[in-house]
């Protein structure tokens, strides 16, 4: 997810994450932290809209990473212009966060902009509410406005407006569990079933489930597989 309210994020380029940040075994390779990821993935173009319902299933980090630590449960939209958005559910501490966060240790419903720049980028992070891992389900849509204008949508309400992707259309779709910790330990965090569920439009307007391929980092304990279009189911436990 993220590790702090403006954040330079080191990328590798051409590979997915959060959003366009690298997906590698937990190594601590870019950014502060060493990340892990569960992702299901669809590479298009001209995307103009993606929509994603996403339990708040329960997840767990290590009590001794609290507060340098995150699980989370997402969907991102890299951008044509090489920022993304993304959105779902986080444990964490959200003190960091650009506005919203509690300074505390708290399961949020989020999302989230950044800015094109590879290891430059900046991010802004925002706490739409504070939740609590009952299984509920919630949709999250990213629609294209204008220009390089998109609006952020939570159940069918707008919670959001973003100006700094820099893109105009996405070409890229990523959905599923990351996980994160300041000092590098992928045995550390769990997370029980999650089933994920997306839906992407293209620039005529056409919403559809995509197929997908999926991505699951070595060594960290997450499992996934999809049934479908547009379904991804994954979990974690100690590797």
């Amino acid at each position: 997810m993220w590790s702090a309210m403006t954040v330079l994020i080191l990328m590798l380029a051409g590979v997915v994450g959060m959003g366009t940040p690298a997906l590698a075994d937990m190594n601590c390779y870019y950014g502060p932290r060493g990340h892990c990821y569960s992702n299901a993935i669809y590479n298009g173009s001209g995307l103009t809209g993606l929509w994603g319902y996403l339990p708040r299933n329960n997840t767990t980090i290590n009590t001794g990473l609290s507060a340098d630590a995150h699980i989370s449960n997402e969907i991102w939209l890299n951008m044509d212009g090489d920022g993304y958005l993304e959105a779902g559910t986080v444990n964490w501490n959200d003190s960091h966060a650009y506005d919203g966060g509690c300074g505390c240790q708290a399961y949020d419903l989020v999302w989230a902009d950044t800015t094109p720049g590879g290891r430059q980028a900046q991010q802004w992070q925002h706490v739409i509410q504070h939740v609590t891992p009952n299984g509920a389900k919630d949709s999250f849509e990213f629609d294209h406005a204008s220009g390089y204008d998109w609006n952020v949508y939570l159940n069918g309400s707008q919670v959001g407006h973003s100006t700094v992707t820099g893109g105009s259309s996405g070409n890229e779709m990523d959905m599923g569990g990351e996980y994160a910790s300041v000092s590098c330990q992928p045995a550390y965090g769990s997370a029980d079933n999650f089933d994920d569920w997306a839906e992407v439009r293209d620039s005529g307007g056409n919403w559809f489930y995509p197929p997908i391929h999926t991505y699951i980092d070595s060594n960290c304990g997450f499992d996934g597989i999809s049934y479908g279009d547009g379904e991804w189911s994954w979990n974690k436990h100690t590797p």
